[in-house]
């Protein structure tokens, strides 16, 4: 994975399957392995409009090691992705949100 510069994982949340990992889980070891989330897909909703499940796409850090200021806010959408949402420092943004922000 040393190449790898992006990486798409789809998570839950919650764990639907037993023993299975979790966002926060796998968010730790892509933090570990020097990777940042760079956005979110809501992919699966309960009846009452909680998110389950959402595809994250990461990016390789430049300085290949855990988060830091210069890394931790994503400039905005991946070029050529659609209907995904910009993760920053202060949490998940809408387009809407971006663009009054």
């Amino acid at each position: 994975m040393n190449r790898t510069r992006f990486v798409w994982i789809e998570f839950s949340f919650k764990p639907l399957y037993e023993n299975s990992p979790t966002f926060f889980d796998i968010f730790a070891q892509m933090d570990a392995a020097g990777f940042g989330l760079l956005e979110l897909t809501p992919e699966f909703h309960a009846p009452n409009r909680e998110m389950l499940q959402a595809d994250g796409l990461f990016f390789r850090r430049r300085n290949g090691g855990r988060s830091s200021n210069a890394d931790s806010t994503a400039r905005g959408p991946c070029p050529g992705l659609s209907g995904h949402f910009p993760i920053s420092e202060r949490g998940l943004f809408s387009k809407n949100m971006m663009a009054s922000a």
